[in-house]
């Protein structure tokens, strides 16, 4: 139907969010995408609506998806994939100001009577809105002018000026806490630096030594499993240094070291995708 609706054999045709494919008993539609994509097959692809082989080898495929990990693997050979990182918070801001903003103000009725300053778009997207994109920015932008629509419909005001301090009071406290930060050096606690889909975070580590313990090391905390696997590489490097003191203690002494009488606790309150060694703190 897409090919009908565009009336060429060789349109531009997008497939949006494929890492959300699902098959049932029906059918498995990444099979089908599979051999739409493949420029070995897709001259003969079969098309069951019109129940004739189609040639689909002039048609330009563009897909979209949110996470890579979730496509098929096979499906995802066959894609070259170019990755666009997260807009940055200056980024959003201008979207927010040239086109979010104009497109509800007109949707809700409100141009020329509801404003809302620099500093109240930035606390949007600072304070409610953590995410790559800009959806949950305008669905938060069309929530405040709802807000100020009923002030207008209920005769408090003519018209609204929303600044960043009056946030709080139309779309109550904030989502998103500012980042923890230790700027100074402290014994247990440390400053990491993590990776997210939405930009560069500091990751506070808390480290805790106790005693009468049996040298594991236990990771708590909001953590993958790509970080989670630095702790088991840790204690098996702790293991691995346990050996080595066991062959340099003298004869005659107790062959347990001082690393096997303490268990080790990591707990990192905030959790990313990948994280880089912690630069800062002491251990």
């Amino acid at each position: 139907t897409a090919m009908i609706s565009a009336k060429s054999a060789n349109p531009l045709m997008l497939l949006d969010e494929i890492d959300k494919l699902a098959g049932d008993f029906r059918g498995d539609p990444a099979a089908a995408l599979l051999e739409a994509l493949d420029p070995e097959q897709n001259s003969t692809f079969n098309d069951h609506f019109i129940d004739i082989p189609f040639d689909l080898s002039h048609v330009f495929f563009i897909t979209t998806a949110n996470d890579l990990g979730s496509i098929p693997g096979p499906l995802r050979d066959r894609m070259d994939v170019i990755e666009l990182p997260s807009y940055t918070r200056v980024e959003k801001y201008n979207i927010a100001r040239k086109h979010l903003l104009p497109k509800q103000l007109k949707a809700c009725g409100l141009t020329g009577k509801v404003t809302l300053s620099q500093s109240a778009l930035y606390g949007i997207i600072d304070g409610y809105t953590r995410e790559a994109g800009v959806r949950n920015l305008e669905r938060t932008i069309t929530s405040v002018l709802r807000k100020c629509a009923r002030k207008i419909a209920s005769g408090e005001a003519e018209t609204v000026s929303v600044t960043g301090s009056m946030l709080e009071d139309l779309l109550g406290p904030r989502f998103v806490k500012p980042d923890f930060l230790n700027r100074t050096n402290a014994v247990g606690i440390a400053n990491g630096l993590a990776w997210t889909s939405v930009g560069g975070e500091t990751l506070p580590i808390e480290v805790q030594v106790m005693d009468n313990g049996s040298g594991k090391i236990t990771v708590t905390g909001s953590l993958g499993d790509d970080i989670n696997g630095i702790g088991t590489d840790k204690q098996n490097d702790s293991q691995n240094r346990q050996k080595i003191i066991f062959v340099t203690i003298k004869h005659g002494h107790s062959p347990i070291s001082r690393l096997q009488r303490l268990t080790y606790w990591c707990s990192a309150a905030a959790g990313a995708a990948r994280c880089c060694l912690w630069p800062t703190g002491r251990e």
